[in-house]
């Protein structure tokens, strides 16, 4: 199950192939997120530069983590659940207009 909003996007993780919603970096500027939970598996960032460029993989995560991010120009950012394992990963991501200090 997943909620989105423009800025926001949480969702519970416990299948392979999940995923959030992308989310607009608008004119570069920084993303957060939050992977918390009691989970085995792999959750991806992925990126790709609009309209419908082709989707990279940034970073992988294999345990509960916070990070904050930045990219310059437009980009789309999403998280998704490559590898399936066991539990619950809760994740939050979370994106910025314009570069931050």
């Amino acid at each position: 199950m997943s909620t989105s909003s423009t800025r926001r996007v949480t969702a519970s993780f416990d299948t392979v192939n999940d995923e959030t919603a992308w989310l607009t970096i608008e004119g570069g500027g920084k993303f957060d997120l939050s992977i918390s939970g009691t989970w085995t598996g792999t959750i991806t960032l992925n990126r790709r530069t609009p309209p419908s460029g082709t989707t990279l993989p940034v970073e992988t995560y294999t345990a509960n983590t916070e990070r904050v991010g930045e990219f310059a120009g437009e980009t789309q950012v999403q998280l998704f659940f490559t590898t399936d394992g066991s539990g619950t990963a809760v994740v939050e991501l979370r994106v910025g207009q314009g570069k931050h200090r």
